[in-house]
């Protein structure tokens, strides 16, 4: 759609496509403001935030121009015009599939919960099930909008089904509440707290004040990180008292691996850090390691009426002590690589 002003824009520069290079700089200056105007005003709205930043980005193009380019100038305006345009578009693409991933997390929540209550309707999960699917292989908004209006359709026939449970439906979402409110209160209890209320070990402050010392002591040793797999999923799928109880589990395993000296602290999010003193060689400690990562951890779980066996991996990275010239630039190392591990597990 052109909006008023920018259709006349563009068919006043007909007249001068055979005229002099300065009448065809002003043409092709009025085209490209044309074309910048309407990308600004006709932008699709991802990331507020970034929408904002997006429409700067054109008024100053758009200022450039009207402030005069050269003709030979014009093709490094328009480049720059579809550079914004395409970076725009790569990141709002992505604020679209985290609003789905988001979309998705909350169905499955609801699928499983809905699943635990056992009088409800297999054929309503079933379509819960189904449709969670749909998102997950979604590709546009047409998509999208098929799959709400069978989500619709879906959640009226289960209230419909469910009148006769609410006092039990209630109680099971005012415990979910409650389990909410104290894994908030234990995250927050975990960023001012020496100790992990979840695993009961030393928290990541405590291993950013032994790391700092160990450095500054000029001990040899590594540090190493063990980034849980799949942790995310089970919080999504069963709540986070599973995702929790599984890493404790870990973390207990891991801790039998180790000697006297070593250190193992929780970190951030589904990973640890453990603090080896060690002469060996870097190849010998990524060997000991490696046999503790590549071990499988499996438990039994019940999970509303049904027993699940969920198992769980991890992946790992050695950080010889003595590799960067400061704690900072070391911890900065490692958080590089779980950013990177959660970044892998994102849908």
């Amino acid at each position: 759609m052109i909006r008023p002003g920018q259709e006349e824009a563009i068919l006043s520069i007909r007249k001068y496509l055979d005229s002099s290079a300065e009448q065809q700089a002003e043409a092709w200056k009025r085209f490209s403001v044309a074309v910048i105007a309407t990308l600004r005003h006709h932008a699709a709205p991802g990331d507020p935030a970034d929408l904002a930043q997006f429409q700067k980005d054109l008024l100053t193009l758009e200022a450039q121009l009207n402030a005069g380019v050269p003709l030979e100038q014009l093709p490094v305006v328009t480049g720059a015009t579809c550079r914004l345009l395409q970076d725009y578009a790569v990141r709002t693409g992505r604020f679209v599939r985290a609003q789905a991933a988001e979309l998705q997390s909350m169905l499955g929540m609801l699928t499983a919960t809905i699943t635990d209550l056992s009088r409800a309707s297999q054929t309503t999960v079933g379509r819960l099930q189904s449709i969670e699917h749909e998102i997950e292989q979604t590709g546009g908004l047409d998509d999208i909008r098929v799959i709400r209006a069978r989500l619709s359709d879906c959640l009226e026939s289960l209230r419909k089904e469910s009148a006769i449970q609410r006092e039990e439906a209630e109680r099971q979402i005012s415990l979910l509440k409650a389990e909410v409110t104290r894994t908030h209160e234990r995250i927050d209890l975990a960023r001012t707290l020496a100790v992990d209320p979840v695993t009961g070990l030393p928290s990541r402050i405590a291993g950013e004040e032994a790391l700092a010392e160990t450095i500054s002591q000029g001990t040899a040793g590594y540090a190493v990180v063990f980034y849980l797999q799949r942790i995310r999923l089970f919080n999504v799928r069963f709540g986070p008292l599973v995702g929790e109880k599984m890493m404790v589990f870990y973390a207990r395993m891991v801790a039998q691996q180790f000697g006297a000296a070593d250190q193992l602290f929780r970190w951030t999010g589904p990973s640890f850090l453990a603090l080896l003193p060690r002469q060996e060689p870097l190849d010998a400690v990524r060997r000991e390691c490696q046999r503790i990562s590549s071990a499988r951890l499996e438990h039994e779980f019940d999970v509303g009426v049904r027993k699940v066996v969920l198992s769980v991996g991890a992946s790992f990275a050695v950080f010889p002590l003595n590799s960067s010239p400061s704690p900072l630039a070391l911890l900065r190392k490692i958080d590089s690589f779980v950013a990177a591990q959660q970044q892998r597990e994102e849908p």
